[in-house]
């Protein structure tokens, strides 16, 4: 009886992590002293990713389509230099939340990251905001980067 209660406890932890995504440790930051902040070049866009500080503690990586160009915690904000055209933003923890929009040269935009409570993990709940608002709340953040 012994046996089936400890296979049955291992097939439930192999299920219950196997469907999990790829997520950055809070050691994989480097939290800078100086706050970056930039502007676009002529031929590309800047695009501001942020999550404030909450009890939710955002924590995952974003990606440009296939392309992983960063990631994300409470506090921080990073930004990526983006070419101009369509462009697939998302982020994956137990579940997926994404943004589609043109990005034209010349531009800024922000995205604001946050998390909602998912059944095991936060789950990533991103959106694009105005530039007034984006450009507001990454003043009290600070810039971060990803070392790993």
């Amino acid at each position: 009886m012994m046996f089936y209660i400890r296979l049955l406890a291992i097939v439930f932890i192999l299920v219950s992590v196997s469907g999990c995504a790829e997520m950055p440790r809070y050691d994989d930051f480097k939290i800078h002293s100086n706050n970056v902040y930039v502007n676009p070049s002529a031929d590309k866009a800047i695009v501001y990713f942020y999550a404030t500080e909450d009890w939710r503690q955002t924590l995952y990586y974003m990606w440009d389509s296939d392309k992983k160009i960063g990631a994300i915690r409470s506090g921080c904000y990073f930004f990526y230099e983006a070419e101009p055209g369509a462009h697939f933003f998302w982020a994956e923890t137990e579940a997926r939340s994404n943004v589609y929009f043109d990005v034209e040269a010349g531009k800024t935009y922000y995205i604001d990251c946050r998390t909602s409570l998912g059944m095991w993990v936060m789950t990533p709940n991103i959106a694009r905001v105005t530039e007034k608002i984006g450009s507001s709340e990454i003043k009290n953040l600070k810039y971060c980067t990803t070392i790993r």
